[in-house]
């Protein structure tokens, strides 16, 4: 029988995973960036994405764990790969900090991916009610290898 995977085997994997990249350096980067932040949009999500890797690395395994749909996983992983092969080819390392903060957000924090006020033509990413509301994505969800397609977020 196969044994599916749940929202604490992801995490083990991710936590493993993240051993690879010093925690004091991630602290840095996020304190240089912190300092530097210009209220660039990137900016932004540079801070959101250390952020949530320091999270990652603290978290702790869920008392009541949800499966985790192992297609869907790797289908944004693909996506993930393509997506840094063509816009920062060579960058291994970066490729794999994004893989695991985005699969961390969307498989087991359940975050949106773009952090709230970020913003673009259309508006900022926000909650409303508890629930991420992100404009960017009615524009991005169907564009090839768009990672919209699997943030949390509503349109």
């Amino acid at each position: 029988m196969d044994t599916i995977m749940d929202t604490n085997d992801l995490l083990r994997q991710l936590s493993c995973e993240s051993l690879q990249f010093k925690i004091e350096d991630i602290e840095e980067k996020l304190f240089e960036k912190q300092k530097a932040h210009t209220g660039n949009p990137l900016h932004k999500l540079s801070i959101y994405n250390l952020e949530t890797f320091l999270e990652l690395q603290r978290a702790v395994p869920s008392s009541t764990p949800l499966p985790v749909n192992e297609k869907r996983l790797r289908e944004m992983e693909m996506d993930i790969d393509n997506y840094m092969t063509v816009h920062m080819p060579g960058e291994e390392e970066y490729k794999a900090f994004i893989r695991i903060v985005s699969v961390y957000l969307t498989f087991i924090a359940r975050k949106p991916l773009h952090p709230p006020g970020m913003f673009n033509k259309s508006g900022n990413t926000l909650y409303k009610g508890g629930i991420a509301v992100c404009p960017l994505r009615a524009e991005e969800i169907t564009k090839p290898g768009s990672l919209c397609r699997f943030c949390v977020s509503t349109i």
